[in-house]
């Protein structure tokens, strides 16, 4: 019997009666929810509210590192630390447009203004400054801004071009793919687009909806027609492998690490390659059912691939083969401990293990809507928050005190 027998019988019984409070309503369906967290040897670790006005609310939730974002739908970008669920900055997107996802970078150096012409700036602001990057883009404008206090760095304007995607970091650079089929990048000391360039398509027969991805001194680009580029940074643009050209459209952002270049394609099929050489992994490519329009996701000895319509599907990173699948299941939120938790298309939280597939625990997830999607080995945590601002970590209850030290 699921987890959530409780909370229904509760929910009809207060609509039969109609004399319960929303405040007591909730109180109980919360205590339910963490009697069915423990049952799952799960804890609220912390739980907290953002700062919200009238009218605002969430709708995004990315943990990066050492460090978890929430967007709300007035533009602010809210940064916590994710050990102790305390604030750190916001930051107020001038711009109003589509937010892309952010994305950090390794340390960067650069003054603390643009220098231009050297003899308007004052010497003083002229002396090399390090930050950690965090970079945030709109279809426009690339904010870049020093995640250990959200001040902004740089405002770059890539117009008259346009993006639909997020953005890249490398220490010197930042790597913007435009709609009309190239892609750029810009100077970080000087806010300036550089002659780094290349192009994937022409715009009239694909698009990159893709962001591009940084990897020890490369960029990976796809794009809508099917091609993918690896070129190298400390070039004019230079190919280092590609174009590899895989027939149906790249819609999701590539996965990449050392070990893999996962690229999830529209006709059902994931590819892996040799992200140094471009050279295939797999005999064949895992294929799906339906198309695959989001980006793969990796634990150390699993990876997963939801398919819109289809299925959700754990696969062999060695061979290519599936292992398992389930019907429901969509985001993988973390895994500790050989099990697999995942948020299905009912808002459940899935204890899932990792080997066989097989259900441990489901769990309702009332009242939380978004989840930031997590594999990393440092996390043994769950990031969930509501459209109304309740923000939490649920970790298990064996994994005791998480510290800094985890994340590095």
């Amino acid at each position: 019997m699921r987890n959530w027998l409780g909370l229904a019988t509760l929910a009809l019984a207060v609509a039969l009666t109609g004399c319960a409070p929303v405040e007591t309503d909730m109180s109980v369906i919360d205590a339910l929810q963490r009697d069915a967290l423990d049952r799952a040897g799960l804890q609220f670790y912390w739980d907290c509210d953002l700062p919200l006005n009238e009218g605002e609310s969430v709708i995004n939730i990315w943990l990066l590192d050492d460090a978890v974002y929430y967007l709300t739908n007035r533009q602010k970008l809210f940064c916590y630390d994710p050990v102790v669920g305390v604030p750190r900055w916001s930051y107020i997107l001038p711009e109003r447009n589509r937010v892309y996802p952010p994305t950090h970078g390794p340390d960067i150096h650069i003054t603390q203004r643009p220098i231009g012409i050297q003899g308007l700036v004052p010497q003083g602001l002229l002396e090399t400054v390090t930050y950690k990057p965090l970079a945030v883009n709109t279809t426009r404008v690339i904010y870049l801004l020093d995640r250990a206090t959200g001040k902004e760095l740089r405002r770059i304007d890539v117009q008259p071009a346009a993006m639909a995607a997020g953005v890249a970091l490398d220490p010197r650079y930042v790597f913007a793919a435009m709609l009309d089929g190239t892609y750029v990048s810009f100077d970080l000391q000087e806010g300036i687009r550089t002659g780094w360039k290349g192009t994937i398509t022409d715009g009239k027969h694909g698009v990159i909806q893709a962001s591009p991805v940084h990897l020890d001194g490369h960029v990976y680009v796809a794009a809508t027609n099917g091609q993918l580029h690896c070129r190298i940074v400390d070039t004019d643009g230079r190919l280092q492998w590609g174009p590899t050209n895989l027939v149906a459209a790249i819609n999701a952002t590539p996965l990449l690490d050392r070990r893999f270049c996962l690229v999830p394609v529209a006709d059902g099929r994931l590819y892996a390659f040799n992200p140094a050489t471009g050279i295939p992994m797999w005999l064949k490519p895992f294929s799906a059912q339906h198309a695959l329009v989001d980006s793969p996701q990796a634990g150390m000895n699993t990876i997963f691939q939801y398919s819109r319509g289809d299925r959700f599907y754990a696969i062999d990173p060695e061979k290519g083969n599936p292992r398992w699948d389930h019907p429901t299941a969509m985001t993988v939120v973390g895994i500790f401990q050989n099990v697999v938790y995942a948020i299905n298309t009912s808002n459940d939280l899935l204890a899932l293990t990792e080997v066989t597939g097989e259900v441990r625990h489901e769990i309702p997830m009332t009242g939380f809507k978004h989840y930031a999607p997590n594999t990393s080995p440092n996390y043994a945590a769950i990031y969930a928050a509501s459209s109304g601002g309740r923000i939490v970590c649920i970790r298990p209850i064996s994994a005791g005190r998480m510290t800094s030290e985890m994340l590095r």
